[in-house]
């Protein structure tokens, strides 16, 4: 499964459980504005992960056994996470980075966001 989680006002996105877990955590601390988060997990690519927040990316490459595991939980958070949500977009199969740089731009315009 996966999670994603607000931790000391930066974005956490966890996939997997025990030694397969991986974090990738934004340097960016967030403030009380909007932001636009993306994450994308592809199963063509061996496994790279990557998670957007505005601008900022990180990526992970490596194994990472999500897609042997089923079913996927999506997690959102956790008791000690205060996320306000405006919209969630999940689709079912991995964008491209265009398709990712398209949805960004479309959210932000849509939110009032600026993208730095």
């Amino acid at each position: 499964g996966w999670k994603i989680n607000l931790n000391e006002r930066k974005v956490e996105f966890i996939l997997g459980q025990g030694e397969r877990q991986i974090k990738l955590a934004s340097d960016t601390t967030l403030d009380n504005n909007k932001h636009i988060l993306a994450g994308q997990i592809s199963k063509k690519t061996n496994g790279v992960v990557k998670l957007f927040v505005d601008n900022e990316e990180k990526t992970f490459t490596g194994d990472t056994d999500i897609f042997n595991s089923s079913p996927s939980v999506l997690s959102i958070g956790d008791d000690n996470s205060e996320l306000n949500l405006y919209e969630i977009i999940i689709y079912n199969s991995a964008l491209s980075e265009e398709e990712i740089n398209s949805v960004r731009k479309y959210l932000a315009r849509k939110h009032r966001i600026e993208l730095k």
